[in-house]
């Protein structure tokens, strides 16, 4: 009650992270996302960043609206990708203290990671040294991308819609904005990237929680087993103590259903449109050859970052699913039938709760796991079929 107390008190400072879940082996990839979130001049740059974001944006579509449809065609990934930059800074700006909320309110209550014993926390330690490999490359992949947005090419004024105003509308004023512009691409990408790690590291305590549990059940099944099973029933002491135990593992079950619960809220809007924003984005970079091959560097690298994010994303939703089935598999495993009929319904009452699989979804619209990586394939190889079918398209190619 204390820290959770402590915690409300930091929210005062928006956020400051605690390791509230004893031997988390991922909180060092939370360390600069939560710097960049709540340190004072690292908000006042955001702040700075966002408005130059809709300012550019203000001014850029009456310009966009002037030009002919190869021109829109040609600023059309930039357009795309910028859809992906602007859900980035919504979601930070309006879900960080929903965020911060839910760790001071769920995070304190968590179990343990080395909980269920050495070998289960060395499993997670792998995982963990894993993911915090993966999160360094997502975020060199990041500042790469952003390295190759800069005018190394010579075709910025073909591809950046902004750049084209800049230098049309600014002269002599347009160094300084076109600076601005790239160096706001750096802050984009990390932005991009905060979002990335803190979903992952939320859905990673989630899926450790879970398998825990479920290897919890595993040894509670094998520590409950006797070998005289109709005495088993009529011990009072051995059923007070499975009734205690199955109890336990119910209450952290409906926490981690509320923690679920709570992320899906969280991530209700940024999954539907960032999956929406991918497939534009990955329509528009496969169906104009023209833009890539005067710069392949720049689109291979956003298509590669992109894939990977996707692909992390997925197995992320499909690993937490599966652990949810496992949980269900060790509750079928319990040697219920030494039990008395108090006790069974408590374990039927828990079956009925894990038959309901975690799942990261957008409202039930989309859901993050396996079957989406072929649904973002079929949507863009349709948009692709449908755009290049157009009357408009196939005369002017």
């Amino acid at each position: 009650m204390e820290q959770i107390l402590e915690g409300q008190y930091q929210l005062r400072k928006i956020f400051e992270p605690t390791n509230f879940v004893t031997g988390d082996v991922i909180f060092k990839i939370m360390s600069w996302p939560s710097y960049l979130a709540n340190n004072k001049i690292s908000k006042m740059v955001t702040f700075f960043f966002s408005i130059f974001i809709l300012f550019e944006t203000i001014i850029c579509i009456p310009l966009l609206l002037t030009q002919d449809k190869e021109t829109i065609a040609q600023y059309t990934p930039f357009v795309a990708g910028s859809c992906i930059v602007y859900v980035s800074y919504i979601t930070l700006l309006t879900k960080h203290k929903p965020f911060c909320d839910m760790y001071y309110e769920i995070f304190p209550s968590l179990w343990p990671l080395n909980f269920t014993g050495f070998d289960d926390f060395q499993q997670i330690q792998k995982n963990g040294l894993r993911i915090k490999f993966l999160s360094v490359v997502l975020t060199i992949l990041t500042l790469v991308c952003a390295t190759l947005g800069l005018p190394w090419f010579g075709d910025e004024y073909d591809l950046y819609i902004t750049i084209k105003f800049f230098v049309d509308y600014l002269d002599k004023y347009a160094i300084i904005f076109c600076t601005i512009f790239y160096t706001s691409c750096y802050h984009a990408g990390l932005i991009i990237m905060l979002n990335v790690l803190t979903f992952m590291y939320v859905v990673l305590h989630l899926n450790f929680q879970c398998f825990l549990l479920r290897r919890y059940l595993d040894k509670l099944g094998e520590n409950l087993d006797r070998s005289d099973h109709f005495h088993a029933i009529e011990d009072e002491n051995y059923q007070t103590l499975v009734h205690d135990e199955l109890v336990f593992c119910i209450k952290h079950h409906q926490r981690l259903d509320i923690l679920m619960g709570m992320i899906n809220d969280l991530m209700y809007y940024p999954i539907l449109c960032f999956t929406s924003c991918g497939v534009i984005c990955g329509v528009t970079l496969l169906l104009v050859p023209t833009i890539l091959s005067q710069s392949i560097a720049r689109g291979a690298g956003v298509g590669f970052l992109t894939v990977l994010i996707v692909i992390v994303f997925c197995l992320l939703g499909q690993s937490l699913e599966n652990q949810g089935d496992k949980i269900y598999i060790s509750l079928c495993n319990l040697p219920w039938y030494m039990w008395n009929t108090k006790n069974r319904k408590l374990v039927a009452l828990m079956m009925f709760k894990t038959q309901q699989t975690n799942v990261l979804s957008s409202c039930g619209i989309i859901t993050v796991n396996y079957p989406l990586l072929i649904a973002l394939y079929q949507k863009i190889y349709s948009g692709i079929t449908f755009l290049v079918n157009l009357p408009d398209y196939t005369t002017s190619h």
